[in-house]
């Protein structure tokens, strides 16, 4: 007889997770799209590898129950191949909102008009489609050090596209850099609060703690720092900060806060579950 892999390896038969047993609010429906990330060289990437070709049906929503769903297009990041063919196809409903992860490159920014120009054409109502963009930290030379493949200049052209076809994007932000500047702080406040005036502040932020995960360049070239698990399994690190950097990261929530985004969420409270 088979013995369970929990039993075989040791521990918990939960490995410490804790499973709700009922589900309150709104669901979000996944439909992935896309396996991995067509760009994959971000330094704490987890996505590496070629795409596989799934098939792509914009007529599953015609299954759904009315009311109000938040659709995600599942993809580390949306290919512009897929953006330029399949986001003028989605079906209108006014009570589907869809969203996905979108990066600001030239690749995606040289389809970007076009593609909305469609949409409209096609009935698709923008205010729908809320694509969240990973910045992680608005600086050139961290985007550069991320090897994120994109700068400020190109970022900020995509989210005046986003103003001018009203749609509703959201960033994503990550705290707990260990490797920050004075400079990089002073970019970060201007361009943050030249965002939020050409977005009249409406754009969604999400802020994250940041993790050396397990596999990645980060992970590899990170100094040791707490180890997060899940059961026995090691999934990463938390940097450790000295008090110089501790600050700096400090005054890079200060920045955040006093920007005047209309929506922040703080997915970093506790650090483990962030994480996860």
């Amino acid at each position: 007889t088979q013995r369970p892999l929990w039993e075989v390896i040791g521990g918990e038969r939960s490995w410490g997770v804790e499973i709700p047993k009922g589900l309150n609010g709104k669901v979000l429906l996944g439909y992935t799209v896309e396996e991995f990330c067509y760009w994959a060289k971000c330094n704490f990437c987890t996505y590496p590898g070629d795409n596989t070709k799934i098939k792509f049906d914009p007529n599953f929503v015609n299954d759904l129950n009315d009311g109000y769903l938040r659709v995600f297009l599942n993809s580390p990041a949306l290919s512009p191949k897929f953006l330029k063919t399949y986001l003028p196809q989605l079906k209108p409903r006014n009570d589907i909102d869809y969203w996905t992860h979108l990066r600001c490159d030239t690749g995606v920014f040289r389809v970007l008009e076009s593609t909305f120009k469609e949409c409209q054409r096609a009935g698709f109502n923008l205010a729908h489609f809320c694509p969240l963009t990973g910045l992680e930290f608005p600086s050139n030379r961290m985007l550069a050090w991320m090897k994120k493949g994109h700068d400020l200049d190109i970022v900020l052209r995509t989210f005046e596209l986003y103003h001018k076809y009203r749609l509703r994007p959201a960033i994503s932000l990550i705290f707990g850099w260990a490797n920050l500047t004075a400079e990089d702080i002073k970019e970060a406040r201007e361009f943050l609060f030249r965002l939020s005036d050409v977005m009249r502040g409406r754009v969604s932020v999400k802020c994250h703690s940041l993790a050396a995960k397990v596999n990645t360049d980060l992970y590899k070239d990170a100094p040791e720092g707490t180890t997060i698990r899940l059961g026995p399994f090691e999934l990463g690190r938390i940097l450790e900060l000295d008090s110089e950097q501790q600050e700096l990261n400090s005054q890079y929530r200060e920045v955040l806060m006093k920007a005047g985004f209309l929506h922040l969420v703080d997915m970093g409270l506790n650090p483990e579950n962030d994480f996860l």
